[in-house]
């Protein structure tokens, strides 16, 4: 039987198992720290439909990469223009969302995190990605 060592713990784990420090690690995240209201709601059947139509609405396809890169790039993930901790309002509407590649959110979420003018910049830019699309237009 193959086996690893477990980077956390240093235990022998057989290969393709998770060792119990890891299942152990994540209950107490779970149980301390994860923000129960975001879990409630990415796990709700009303974000699982409303994520699954703007993807069907973008093709699949990054938003913000085919508009400012002019490429076909697959992307799966539904980001919210407008944070749900800064309008709770706004976590369901189709114009607050937009399909991005984890490359592209990775991005989007560094601006974020920046604030500020760039923050407002990256925001303009996905609300003019979903003003184009909604009239029919791509750059």
């Amino acid at each position: 039987m193959l086996v690893r060592i477990c980077g956390s713990c240093g235990r022998k784990v057989p290969q393709g198992q998770q060792c119990e420090c890891q299942k152990q690690r994540y209950k107490i995240y779970n149980r301390e720290h994860r923000d129960k209201y975001r879990s409630d709601f990415y796990n709700s059947t009303q974000w699982r439909r409303t994520a699954e139509a703007v993807r069907i609405r973008a093709g699949c396809i990054d938003e913000y990469a085919l508009h400012y890169e002019h490429r076909f790039i697959p992307g799966r993930l539904v980001h919210h223009i407008v944070p749900i901790n800064e309008n709770p309002a706004l976590r369901l509407d189709l114009n607050n969302l937009v399909c991005l590649s984890p490359k592209s959110h990775d991005f989007v979420h560094a601006a974020y995190a920046e604030g500020g003018q760039h923050k407002a910049e990256i925001q303009a830019q996905l609300r003019a990605i979903r003003q184009g699309w909604g009239q029919g237009m791509v750059e």
